[in-house]
């Protein structure tokens, strides 16, 4: 019954627990259902992350979100999430999960990229929780949501963008106040891209307003701010004006501005935006160039019309001018091309004042070498180089061309001849850069065409006008070759080519026969003399077709090659024709031009076509008129005998002037021999004579010819071969020569007489050849030089005798004799006579003609030495005169002694000397000559004397030397000679005048000056070798810091016993041997900061003898002296440091030999020696602590280098280098100075000087006791240095504190901000990469001002004032390495609050 009992019971409970179960199922299925409804409502996806497998359950908006659907990406993980996810972003939402896994936030939430299917990226809100997790509390589930917030990102952008438009975009927006200088209260960020100050210089009153203005603008701008304000109605205002921008250079700007009012209507303030306003300016401007630049090329195009060919060049220049001065070049031109755009000439060229030209130089320019600018011609365009030193790589030698001509900037224009460029214009700016309007290219470019036209009209215009004068000069020709000439000098002219050949067409052998030329060589001729019907070339030439040499014509090779001997670059082969019958052809060539001219093939054509008529008719003429011109012009037209005669000499023929000149009549002379009109006696002569004339040996025939009177007449005959009637014969022609014997005779007699006349002159005259050869002199002149008849006949220069220095004056003298005008004068010269004297003479020239030509030069000799002579004198007195009558009084009173030295070097003191070395000098010494006064100077600068006095006398000029005079009692005096040299107006040496000045104070003030300089460079010598030592103790402290951590630790925690912690002890005291030495280091570059106290000098001293003496060998003693010995302020271990150094050194030089070692310490009073030696030291009284050996001693070069770190003269091992640097560091910190003395052999003296003070000496603190160690304090330590993170971590955990280091300080403060409680110390190193420790302990301070801070430095120097630091919470500042108990107690002195910088 009981079993049965309790049965139903038990199943009344069950089904009681089931309806329970039943109706929270209910209850969970309707959340589910609302759930289901609110994630379906907000478009959300949700995830379940199985963390343990990886798996993700996922609704389908999560995988919809990202373009896909459940099928496609089949099984979801976490694999696929991060694969989807932006890598940046995964970084940052891994951090947070695994965050999130450590407790350390209640939930997880990220914003994350998501790659969508389409390849675009979405935004994801990504939220999610832990809810389930094992017994050790690792996360085995986690679940969350997917929100789509791509939408609002970009809304966030589009804000940021708008935001940055507006503050950094072209709007600058300003506040500034109504009060004296109109202070700017606030200016958008944007204003440095706008002026390229910060705001910060507008907003802390650096910049002011009126500063930028421009000050052409500012009285304007000021003016119209004033009438605003006084307009009450007025409530904005608009202005333009320019700014002078920080880079200096000029922007405009337009500035709205708004007025703020009070409620009284007062001006309070001013708000409103300005704006870059400088395009539109330089646009409007540029407008307006343009335009003006319009009307200019406007009228030049209306000038050009109306101009003719004749004026077009004028108007070119003018052109050139007035376009340069608009456009404000330097140098207009044009260049023109020719040779098929291979060379170009410069044609025309304007220059601005001060320019030189260059067109006489520009020509024939290869266009290769301006390959850049030439390709851009030819395509038209027109070329603005604003800066030439930016042209491209592609010019750069176009850019190295125009920089040597100084070109900065240049434009320029082609010119074109229908679509054929053949030039261009060009503008240079050469004095400074020129910025042309890129939009005035359009207006250059018409320019260029209008001048174009012009020159191409000019080109035609000049065609037709060569035509023009072929035509007239045919019609006015007198023989058919003359006729030839013009053809083809026409043909080459308007062709531009330098050779041409002209054939004639010989009908009856059908050939070409050479006829005329030009320009073309012998051994050419001969291959073309004559080209027969057969040959290719008579073929082309008779076809009436032109050839050019581009078309490659079908010579034979035998002419190609003589063609390209000839150097033959290009040639036109012009057939002439007469009633369509060819009568010649021309051949047109060049040796220069690679191409016959583009504009010459049509004109070459129209001459030639023009021709052939002129040519026939010319050729008709000649043949009629032939022999009547001859006979006509050989018997009829001149003065001279004209004959004929048969071989065998008998006369065929002869002129009227024959006839009426021998008397006989013609009939009578045609039955007469030649030689019968010669005397007789000469008759054989006469023959031989004449038969040599016909085989050339002789010219001329001089046999007189008899008259038939028997008188003879004096004739010049010459004869030649020639045909008469189709017979052989003589021409004859004779010259009366009788007037010419009698002017010859006449001449002979006048030079004869001249002679006589000339030769007993009792002054000396010569005659030279053009070279200056004498080739004449007379008596006197020979007595005079000392020269013999026989020099003069071998030949002798005039110039021989001329004093060197009057070399190049006489030859110029003797050029201008022959210029037209010149009217003959004297000229004076010194010449050197043979014995070596110089005399001065006066020379007069006159030129020698002969026939109307200059010949020669004649000269008259005036001995000018007696005249020279009695001037000098006159001079002389006149000079004495002068000062012993105006001068004596003012002489006498200068501070200085005047002398005067005379030509032949006689000394005289023109003054009695004020002072009283001058008075000593003159008492004992007799000074009369040069070398007197030479004597009493110092025997070391006697020659510096002596060389300025030699080069005075050979040269007018001024000089200063100084130098030193012995004065009795063993003294000498600087003296500083200030002397001129005296000429006469003839150049002549008259003397030297002169003062001495006593310069002994100056000199000795510049020998003080240059001992304080070389202190003074010693002294920044050792400052600079300072800072580098700093530098290196500093990084030498951050590796010492592990090194000394982990050798302490090793000792606390390896057993005494064990030779490990001997090694670390061992370790520990390397290191601490090292850390001594950074700190010596830093004590010289003063980086190590002390603490001065006042100290007793004598106590320090007598106590580190104590320490050495034990240290130095018995074989040196010590001995010291004190004085009265006053305080210094200083720190009590550095003026140990600094006398143990002193030692030291004085000890190891005597090691070997033994010594003594003498310490002096005393008060001294500086005096006036004393300042020179130390000039830094300023204060009234100084201790001076003195160290001396007698050692081997320093010279000159180590002492200089003494105190210089890490020099050193002692073995290595034996010394680093750093005790007297040490020493200089210490006593220059305390404002004191350090000097050493020394000689080899004879030891070394220190003295260090420290300037005393009045107050009484402070007693010395014992150290602080270690401390416990703390378990509650919680640290944070961060040291970008990773090995010095690790080892405080090491230490620190041994002490016992809850530490975590990091070496960022980045991340630092990211994991402060997650819990500004979470710490109750922070230590940070203060030099770090991203930010420094002070930087760090701000920020820290502002998210926890209660947060106390320690800051560890390896280098004190960083921090200027470190007291000014506790407002940052950092309460004691640590030096590296650091030890483990004074990190310990600097920890407890923190935490108690008794800390403090």
């Amino acid at each position: 019954m009981n079993d049965n009992n309790a049965m139903n019971a038990s199943s009344n409970d069950n089904e009681a627990k089931i309806s329970h179960l039943e109706a929270e199922n209910a209850v969970l299925k309707k959340e589910l259902n609302r759930l289901s409804l609110v994630v379906e409502g907000t478009k959300a996806g949700y995830w379940d992350w199985d963390i343990q497998t990886g798996l993700v359950t996922t609704n389908s908006a999560w995988v919809e979100m990202i373009g896909y659907t459940a099928e496609e990406l089949g099984q979801v993980t976490i694999a696929t999430w991060e694969n989807f996810s932006h890598p940046e972003d995964l970084r940052e939402a891994t951090a947070r999960i695994e965050s999130h896994f450590r407790g350390e936030t209640d939930f997880y939430e990220a914003e994350v990229r998501m790659r969508h299917k389409s390849g675009h990226w979405i935004w994801i809100l990504d939220r999610g929780k832990v809810f389930e997790r094992d017994g050790e509390g690792k996360p085995l589930r986690m679940a969350g949501s997917h929100q789509d917030i791509t939408a609002r990102k970009r809304a966030e952008q589009k804000l940021r963008e708008e935001r940055n438009l507006f503050l950094e975009g072209p709007v600058t927006v300003f506040k500034w106040l109504n009060s004296e200088g109109y202070p700017t209260e606030y200016v958008s960020p944007n204003v440095i891209m706008l002026t390229g100050y910060p705001p910060s210089d507008f907003t802390s009153g650096i910049i002011g307003y009126t500063d930028i203005v421009h000050p052409d603008d500012l009285d304007r701008i000021l003016h119209e701010i004033t009438v605003f304000f006084a307009n009450p109605e007025c409530t904005s205002f608009e202005q333009e004006y320019r700014i002078i921008r920080k880079d200096g250079q000029i922007a405009w700007i337009y500035d709205f501005t708004t007025i703020i009012r009070d409620e009284k209507g007062q001006i309070t303030s001013f708000e409103g935006y300005v704006l870059d306003n400088t395009i539109r300016k330089h646009s409007e401007q540029e407008v307006a160039y343009n335009r003006r630049f319009e009307r200019l090329i406007s009228t030049l195009a209306n000038e050009f019309i109306s101009a003719s060919a004749e004026e077009i060049d004028a108007m070119i220049d003018k052109a050139l001018q007035s376009i340069g001065e608009f456009v404000r070049a330097d140098r207009s031109y044009i260049f023109q091309y020719y040779d098929n755009l291979k060379l170009m000439d410069n044609t025309h060229e304007w220059c601005a004042e001060g320019i030189e030209p260059q067109i006489e130089i520009l020509q024939q320019l290869p266009t290769a070498e301006f390959e850049w600018s030439t390709k851009k011609i030819t395509v038209g365009e027109v070329i603005i180089v604003p800066r030439v030193s930016e042209l491209p790589d592609e010019a750069a030698t176009e850019r190295e061309i125009l920089e040597q001509q100084d070109i900065q900037s240049l434009i320029l224009i082609p010119l074109v001849s229908g679509n054929v460029p053949f030039g261009y214009i060009g503008f240079d700016a050469v004095r400074e850069e020129r910025q042309w309007p890129a939009s005035s290219a359009s207006i250059l470019a018409l320019a260029g065409g209008i001048i174009a036209n012009a020159l191409q009209r000019q080109q035609v215009e000049h065609l037709i006008q060569s035509e023009l004068d072929l035509a007239l000069k045919l019609s006015a020709s007198n023989s058919f070759e003359e006729t030839i000439q013009h053809c083809l000098q026409t043909a080459m002219e308007i062709s531009e080519m330098d050779s041409g050949a002209v054939y004639l067409l010989d009908e009856s052998e059908n050939s070409l026969n050479l006829f005329h030329w030009v320009g073309l060589s012998e051994a050419l001729l001969g291959e073309m003399t004559q080209f027969t019907h057969d040959t290719p070339e008579y073929q082309l030439t008779t076809s009436g077709k032109a050839v050019y040499s581009d078309e490659n014509p079908a010579f034979s090779d035998k002419l190609k090659n003589s063609l390209m001997k000839e150097g033959l670059k290009c040639f036109a082969i012009l057939p002439v024709f007469s009633k369509k019958r060819p009568v010649a052809t021309f051949n047109i060539g060049s040796h220069t031009l690679d191409h016959v001219p583009e504009f010459a093939l049509k004109a070459l054509e129209t001459v030639t076509s023009h021709v052939g008529a002129a040519i026939m008719q010319a050729r008709h003429e000649e043949r009629v008129g032939t022999v009547n011109r001859n006979l006509e012009t050989l018997f009829e037209s001149i003065d001279d005998m004209l004959f004929i005669l048969a071989e065998d000499g008998s006369i065929i023929h002869a002129n009227s002037a024959t006839v009426s000149s021998l008397g006989y009549s013609l009939d009578e002379l045609r039955t007469m021999n030649v030689l019968e009109v010669h005397p007789p006696e000469l008759r054989e002569q006469a023959r031989q004579r004449v038969e040599a004339m016909l085989v050339g040996t002789e010219t001329l025939c001089h046999i007189p010819l008899l008259m038939k009177s028997g008188e003879t007449i004096p004739v010049e005959t010459k004869i030649t071969h020639g045909v008469w009637d189709g017979k052989p014969v003589l021409f004859g022609i004779t010259r009366d020569v009788s007037e010419r014997v009698k002017s010859q005779a006449a001449l002979v007699e006048s030079e004869r007489k001249f002679r006589e006349l000339t030769e007993y002159l009792p002054f000396p005259l010569f005659e030279t050849n053009l070279q200056g050869v004498v080739n004449y002199i007379n008596l006197s002149g020979m007595e005079f030089f000392d020269v013999s008849p026989e020099e003069v006949e071998h030949g002798i220069s005039a110039f021989s005798f001329c004093w060197p220095e009057n070399l190049e004056l006489a030859v110029a003298n003797q050029q201008k004799i022959f210029d037209p005008g010149y009217l003959p004068k004297g000229n004076e010269y010194t010449i050197v006579m043979r014995d070596g004297r110089r005399l001065p003479l006066l020379l007069y020239n006159t030129p020698i003609r002969k026939e109307g030509k200059f010949a020669g030069m004649r000269t008259t000799v005036v001995d000018l030495t007696e005249l020279k002579q009695a001037e000098a004198a006159m001079r002389e007195s006149a000079l004495q005169k002068r000062v012993s009558e105006e001068f004596r009084s003012i002489i006498n009173n200068i501070p200085g002694l005047v002398y005067h030295l005379s030509e032949d070097n006689r000394a005289r003191l023109l003054s009695s000397g004020v002072q009283p070395w001058s008075q000593i000098l003159i008492q004992a010494n007799g000074i009369e000559s040069l070398d007197d006064a030479i004597a009493f100077v110092h025997a070391e600068d006697r020659q510096l004397v002596a060389d300025t006095f030699k080069k005075l006398r050979t040269n007018q000029t001024s000089t200063t030397i100084m130098f030193r005079i012995p004065l009795p009692g063993n003294e000498f005096k600087w003296v500083e000679n200030r002397s001129t040299s005296v000429f006469s107006d003839d150049g002549c040496f008259t003397g030297i005048d002169g003062i001495l000045f006593d310069v002994t104070d100056r000199v000795q003030a510049q020998e003080e000056n240059q001992q304080l300089q070389a202190n003074l460079q010693k002294t920044q010598r050792l400052e600079t070798i300072g800072t580098l030592a700093g530098g290196i103790a500093h990084d030498f402290n951050n590796i010492l810091s592990p090194i000394l951590g982990y050798a302490e630790m090793g000792v606390v925690m390896m057993p005494e016993e064990s030779k490990a912690h001997e090694f670390f002890k061992q370790i520990m005291l390397a290191s601490e041997r090292a850390q001594n030495l950074v700190s010596q280091i830093l004590t010289f570059s003063r980086s190590e900061e002390s603490e001065s106290v006042v100290v007793n000098m004598q106590s320090i001293v007598e106590e580190a003898m104590k320490l050495l003496r034990p240290t130095i060998p018995s074989t040196i003693s010590i001995q010291t002296r004190f004085r009265e010995s006053g305080n210094v302020l200083a720190d009590p271990t550095q003026l140990h440091q600094v006398i143990v150094n002193l030692c030291t050194n004085a000890f190891q030089a005597m090691t070997e030999s033994g010594g003594e070692i003498a310490i002096e310490l005393g008060e001294v009073a500086p005096d006036r020696e004393f300042q020179k030696k130390h000039p830094k030291l300023k204060g009234e009284r100084y201790m001076q602590l003195s160290v001396a050996d007698t050692g081997h001693g320093m010279d000159a070069t180590t002492l200089e280098r003494v105190f210089e770190p890490f020099f050193t003269t002692k073995p290595v091992n034996k010394g680093t280098g750093l005790g007297l640097s040490v020493v200089h560091g210490i006593v220059t910190s305390l404002g004191g100075d350090i000097t050493a003395e020394s000689a080899p052999g004879n030891g070394s003296l220190c003295r260090v000087f420290l300037p005393v003070i009045d107050e009484e000496a402070t007693k010395r603190q014992t150290d602080l006791a270690p401390v416990e160690k703390q378990d509650a304090t919680r640290v944070l330590f961060v040291d970008d240095e990773l090995a010095a993170a690790e080892v405080m971590r090491v230490m620190m955990g041994h002490l016992g504190f809850n530490i975590i280091t990091l070496n960022s300080p980045i991340e630092a403060l990211a994991a402060f901000r997650k819990d500004p409680e979470a710490f109750d110390l922070v230590i940070t190193d203060l030099t770090m990469p991203e930010m420094t420790g002070i930087e760090l302990a701000r920020n820290l301070h502002e998210l926890n001002p209660r947060l106390r801070m320690i800051m560890m430095t390896g280098y004190g120097k960083t921090i200027d004032n470190p007291a000014s630091l506790s407002r940052y919470g950092l309460r004691k500042l640590l030096k590296k390495p650091v030890r483990l108990n004074k990190l310990a107690e600097a920890i407890r002195e923190v935490m108690s609050g008794s800390a403090h910088l």
